[in-house]
């Protein structure tokens, strides 16, 4: 019921971009594989499209499936192992612990950097069910102890440990938390304890929890769980306040709990029967199928007509050339097919190398180059700017495969410009590296922090990189970084703004409400320092610097939208429709 109620909702307050993630996840919780759909079809837990997806709390019910199917056959072998060798049942403890122990141990692993196949690249260690089975494994391991008849002798300081821990993860573990990681094991351990403590009837635990109050929370709380985020996805399409976030809650728990009632319970105790029994689970499985297809294939006919939602189709849902044709990948220049990302003609030639920025700037630089007869080389890679420098990002969960991928990536591009014929170089990133805190510089295996440090490190690897680059016979062309909308003017410590048109609900896309606005002051108060950064490396190296700022900024205002187009696919970069646009200004750099 719940994934029906949430994928016809998401139509109308979700956004065009992110509705259809919904039903495809609500397709994957049907199916218990919505874990592995979200880690195909998202980013991050917290990132766009994922935050507004209104099933994506549905991977966790997903893995528990999984752990149900496959779970209590080993638990049988390994049981059956005991007996017949007529060991003790508690043979079978101890392989549930070796199994729980080989679990945390590839996730330890993965986060200290070590690689370990088709588990840390991208999000497949937050979803899979490989690195998620120790929580499980660890309620396993307290019903077989307690079935053996070990007996609680400290519940007291069980509870006191158990709460101190569940305390501990709800004020100190964050968004940006790595996860699952050797802080998980809070939570965990916090909630383990918990139930060992509520084993002993006469503890303080057994007693608070068995309260008919706590008893009815515990009763409907998996009802509360699958509706509280389609709520709260729902209501920040319309408000982001904490007023509108706050009743969403609330007004899920009033519908868990009539679910509870009307729903749940008449299902669960209904008289049982083999027949109406498979005709439930069909119903269950194909209503939720049925009602998915029919929203994707009604969508594309009825979607809320706006200059804005309209646009979005064109401006913001592709990607940009680079990526689209594998330009933009995770590894070095070496190591790609540079064929599928090179374009022929009979001038000098044109090298694009950069993050994320110059991927964004593929289109108009594409365009660029034919309307020159320029021959074109793309090479990008992200989060990682056109230096020998390693970048590292604070709190984030290890998904690269190597922590030296940028300097690789630096160095292979070099190695490659410095045999290729000689031409103009382009080089575009963003400034996020010195300027938020987030990210940092590593130097000598260490990070470098604050502002002004970070400044000093990356124009020194960046100088050095150009130099480089120019003693090799290239001529360099410096991209500005963009104006970008991910920060609070004068409100540094308000944190990160995750802005995207996708993110948007259509109601709010057909009431034109999506499109901030930046006066060019406000934004020159916050990257003013990485402009002139910018200006004053090329002007020492002897490269020439393309300032966007004056085209995306005109009047001294940056817009999102104007004139019926997107400028922005996100905070950070701008849309494809903005790259060709630029491709005039690009071919005149080009030409000077």
């Amino acid at each position: 019921m719940t994934s029906v109620v949430a994928i016809a909702s998401a139509f109308f307050l979700s956004s065009g971009g992110s509705f259809q993630k919904g039903i495809y996840a609500g397709i994957g919780a049907t199916l218990f594989i919505a874990n592995f759909v979200l880690h195909f079809s998202t980013g991050g837990y917290f990132d766009l499209p994922a935050a507004s997806n209104p099933m994506l709390h549905t991977w966790s019910l997903s893995i528990e499936e999984q752990f149900y199917f496959f779970f209590p056959v080993l638990l049988v072998l390994i049981m059956s192992y005991a007996i017949h060798k007529k060991k003790s049942s508690r043979r079978a403890l101890f392989l549930v612990g070796v199994l729980a122990a080989i679990s945390l141990g590839t996730v330890l692993l993965a986060q200290w950097g070590v690689e370990i196949r088709f588990i840390n690249r991208g999000q497949i260690l937050f979803y899979s069910p490989i690195t998620r089975a120790w929580e499980f494994a660890a309620g396993t391991l307290i019903a077989i102890a307690l079935s053996q008849g070990y007996r609680v002798t400290r519940a007291r300081l069980f509870t006191v440990i158990a709460y101190a821990l569940l305390v501990y993860s709800l004020f100190f573990i964050k968004e940006g938390s790595a996860w699952p990681s050797a802080v998980t094991l809070a939570p965990v351990l916090g909630t383990a304890l918990l139930i060992l403590a509520g084993a002993d009837k006469d503890s303080p635990s057994h007693r608070f929890l068995g309260t008919k109050v706590m008893r009815s929370i515990g009763d409907f709380s998996y009802s509360w769980y699958l509706w509280h985020w389609p709520f709260i996805v729902f209501a920040r399409s319309i408000s982001d306040s904490k007023i509108m976030l706050t009743g969403a809650v609330l007004a899920s728990f009033v519908v868990a709990a009539l679910s509870y009632k009307y729903v749940e319970n008449p299902l669960r105790l209904r008289k049982v029967s083999e027949k109406s029994d498979w005709r439930m689970i069909r119903a269950a499985i194909a209503l939720p199928l049925v009602v998915s297809i029919g929203v994707l294939l009604i969508a594309p006919h009825v979607t809320p007509n706006s200059s804005q939602s309209a646009a979005l189709v064109s401006d913001v849902t592709p990607e940009h050339l680079g990526r689209t044709l594998g330009c933009h990948e995770d590894t070095t220049m070496t190591q790609r097919d540079l064929t599928k990302c090179t374009w022929s003609g009979r001038g000098a030639p044109i090298y694009l190398i950069g993050d994320s920025q110059a991927d964004a700037l593929s289109d108009g630089v594409v365009l660029a180059a034919k309307q020159l007869n320029r021959p074109l080389t793309i090479a990008t890679i992200s989060s990682c700017p056109p230096m020998v420098l390693d970048i590292k990002q604070i709190g984030a969960a290890r998904d690269r495969s190597s922590k030296t991928r940028c300097s690789d990536f630096a160095k292979s591009a070099l190695a490659y410009l410095k045999s290729a014929p000689r031409g103009t170089v382009i080089l575009a990133m963003t400034d996020q590296y010195w300027r938020e805190s987030g990210w940092a510089p590593v130097v000598n295996a260490n990070a470098v922090v604050g502002v002004k440090s970070k400044m000093a490190v990356t124009q020194k690897a960046l100088t050095s990189f150009i130099s480089s680059v120019r003693e090799s016979g290239h001529r360099v062309i410096i991209v500005g970084t963009v104006p970008q909308f991910n920060y609070q003017v004068g409100n540094p410590a308000a944190g990160l703004i995750a802005w995207s048109p996708k993110s948007c609900s259509n109601i709010n896309l057909v009431a034109n409400r999506c499109n901030p606005a930046l006066a060019l002051s406000d934004a020159q108060s916050v990257q003013g320092a990485s402009w002139a950064m910018e200006a004053q490396i090329a002007h020492s190296t002897g490269a020439g610097f393309v300032d966007l700022r004056v085209e995306l900024c005109p009047a001294a205002r940056c817009e999102t939208f104007t004139k019926g187009h997107w400028i922005y696919r996100d905070a950070n970069h701008i849309s494809v429709w903005e790259s060709r646009a630029l491709a005039p200004v690009m071919a005149s750099a080009l030409k000077n």
